[in-house]
């Protein structure tokens, strides 16, 4: 079995920047799988049968913050080009596609942010090049929106708030799509999504960039990766989720650890419902699905030493503590010591089990592949 690790940075909101496409064309020789068009489903329930099970569900949402990261990116360049995203900046689609505007609207969003309306635009592509700072051929409904009032709605190049919204799809049913080739492995990623996501990027002035001071997101999403290898036909499907719904969404914040660099180190909190789940082939034996996870200490992270081994996620948790429950009611309190490397589970209230890092990897090998 193939997965393709650059996905897990790109998730959430703005995607993926051409990556696993080269511009070249895969020999098609297998049909494209059903599983590429089917509607999106919420995740089965995950459920806490063992102290392994915690460890090996913990940290299903750590990918979104390299997608916040996207966003924040996009808007501090957007400022060295003086574009003022705000205003509904406009990019067309390069060599093939539309990118259809539906409509301008005020809304109210129910922000967690901010209680103003929302100037939104909303625009539908079909089979187009290119979309803010994803590429591939795009197609599927979008919405942005900014607030007209209050905070985050002065001059975007004044502002010490960012606040945006990002929709993807019309529903479950018809989810925005993008289509990639690569003929590097002669694969093709078909990337189904449906989201809401609301998001806030904090700065003390208009010197420093946005998110320099703190990130924050809340959102629903539910999104499926599925490769097809065509030197094979092996298909591969992996669906992530955040948040039950759009009224029950999942969130997360970023702020500075004190006066140490910012967001290396940085104090993280999270809350809500959030899952992954491989949909083919199935892993039996790896613990999957919708689990919700509250913040009892703040995780204190330290990424300077950041590296590409699997552990490093783990690693750079430093210190702090989460209690993660499941449909039933099972619950389990892990609280990290970073300097020991030591992760400790309280199920259900019971005698705390130590697992060292090491020990959480191998289980992970040995369990989830």
């Amino acid at each position: 079995m193939r997965l393709k690790g650059l996905f897990l940075g790109c998730v959430v909101l703005a995607g993926c920047g051409g990556g696993g496409s080269d511009g070249g064309q895969s020999d098609q020789t297998f049909p494209e799988p059903a599983i590429f068009r089917a509607p999106l489903k919420s995740l089965p329930a995950a459920t806490l049968t063992s102290e392994e099970d915690a460890v090996l569900l913990f940290g299903g949402w750590s990918y979104n913050y390299d997608s916040l990261l996207t966003v924040k990116n996009h808007t501090n360049h957007q400022i060295g080009n003086r574009v003022d995203v705000t205003q509904h900046e406009y990019r067309g689609c390069f060599n093939a596609g539309e990118n259809v505007t539906e409509g301008y609207t005020l809304e109210d969003l129910g922000s967690p942010f901010t209680g103003a309306l929302h100037s939104v635009r909303s625009y539908r592509l079909e089979g187009c090049d290119y979309d803010l700072t994803l590429s591939g051929d795009i197609t599927g409904f979008r919405q942005r929106g900014f607030p007209v009032s209050g905070k985050g709605s002065g001059d975007f190049f004044e502002e010490t708030d960012f606040l945006s919204y990002d929709r993807y799809g019309d529903s479950s049913e018809q989810p925005h799509f993008v289509y990639q080739l690569s003929s590097f492995d002669n694969s093709r990623l078909l990337k189904a999504r449906y989201s809401h996501a609301f998001v806030h990027l904090s700065r003390n002035s208009d010197e420093e960039e946005y998110g320099s001071s703190g990130l924050g997101l809340e959102e629903f999403s539910m999104e499926r990766f599925a490769w097809i290898y065509d030197d094979s036909g092996e298909v591969t499907a992996v669906q992530f989720q955040l948040g039950e719904s759009t009224d029950a969404r999942f969130s997360m914040s970023l702020s500075p650890n004190g006066a140490l660099p910012f967001p290396e180190h940085r104090i993280e909190s999270v809350n809500g419902a959030y899952g992954t789940k491989q949909l083919d082939p199935v892993r039996a034996s790896c613990p999957e699905g919708l689990i919700t996870v509250a913040t009892l200490s703040d995780l204190v992270i330290d990424e300077s030493n950041r590296d590409s081994s699997p552990l490093n996620g783990k690693r750079s948790i430093k210190a702090g503590q989460i209690k993660l429950q499941d449909a039933e009611g099972n619950n389990a309190v892990i609280t990290m010591d970073g300097d020991a490397g030591i992760w400790s589970v309280s199920l259900n209230g019971d005698t705390p089990v130590d697992f060292s890092l090491e020990t959480i990897q191998s289980l992970r090998d040995g369990r989830c592949g």
